[in-house]
């Protein structure tokens, strides 16, 4: 991670001596220190045979990389790029969305995914969110910037509904609405989570709105209710709609979470079909 004197950075919260955790995403990962020996006798016997699912809340233990076969090492989410579009398109992010490179235990390529809340300048935010860590409540607070449009709204509720999300759900829904004017249709997100004890329930849907109303669904997260310091899902943040290729046209850019894992994705649309032309940098850890 990028030095840092944690106390006052808004990516770490400090509970107690022992106890931090660390933003990722649109969640937080808690670490426990477990001894101040910095040479400790390691007692394996009494440790958990690997790969019963026991992690006694901590981080699941990734596999070591370096001593997979080739075929094992393929990174669903980092692909190998070839051609000449997918270079300029690798470029352009590293450019405009990495920060410090090389980071995390990622590839030779992978990058801090800076902190971007702002799309481009010629991106309208018609409906937006923000979100804070509250330290009294223990949660995060959101609030919900921006008229969203209501037949935007029951679309994008609907398609929650349709993922699974009870109606009704107690939980708060919160909306992205951008518009470009060059594009002729809205980028939308819909995003729900309620906190159940030590679990969280989400659902998350990101879609193509045209003017005639058409659906066109990007993204979506089924309705799951998860564990909220090892959350096994993956959600999706919306980050620009650019001209990632130097051709004029525009494409969709996402950043994909999953637990200790974030890269960047990008889709184009044409002809109203969306096809994903990249997913890789970010990090891992």
């Amino acid at each position: 991670m990028p030095n840092t004197p944690i106390i006052g950075d808004p990516k770490y919260r400090v509970l107690n001596p022992s106890t931090l955790e660390v933003h990722h995403g649109q969640g937080w990962t808690r670490y426990t220190k477990c001894t101040a020996d910095t040479n400790p006798v390691l007692d394996y016997s009494t440790m958990p045979a690997q790969g019963d699912g026991s992690h006694a809340g901590n981080p699941v233990s990734e596999p070591d990389r370096e001593n997979l076969s080739p075929a094992s090492q393929r990174d669903p989410h980092r692909p190998p790029c070839t051609g000449v579009s997918c270079e300029k398109i690798r470029v352009f992010l590293k450019e405009h969305y990495c920060g410090e490179a090389p980071f995390g235990n990622g590839p030779d390529d992978s990058c801090d995914l800076r902190d971007r809340r702002k799309p481009s300048a010629d991106v309208k935010e018609i409906a937006d969110y923000s979100c804070e860590w509250n330290e009294n409540t223990g949660e995060a607070h959101c609030e919900q910037q921006g008229q969203v449009p209501s037949g935007i709204r029951r679309i994008l509720v609907h398609k929650l509904e349709e993922s699974g999300m009870p109606a009704k759900a107690p939980g708060e829904t919160l909306f992205r609405v951008w518009e470009s004017a060059r594009t002729g249709w809205l980028l939308t997100e819909a995003y729900y989570s309620h906190h159940v004890g030590d679990d969280i329930e989400l659902s998350e849907v990101i879609a193509i709105v045209d003017r005639n109303a058409r659906v066109t669904i990007l993204r979506k997260l089924p309705f799951k209710k998860t564990d909220v310091d090892v959350p096994e899902v993956t959600d999706w943040t919306l980050l620009d709609i650019a001209d990632t290729r130097g051709t004029g046209e525009l494409d969709v850019i996402l950043e994909g979470d999953a637990y200790e894992d974030h890269w960047l994705e990008v889709i184009r649309m044409k002809d109203g079909r969306p096809k994903t032309i990249f997913s890789g940098l970010g990090y891992y850890l």
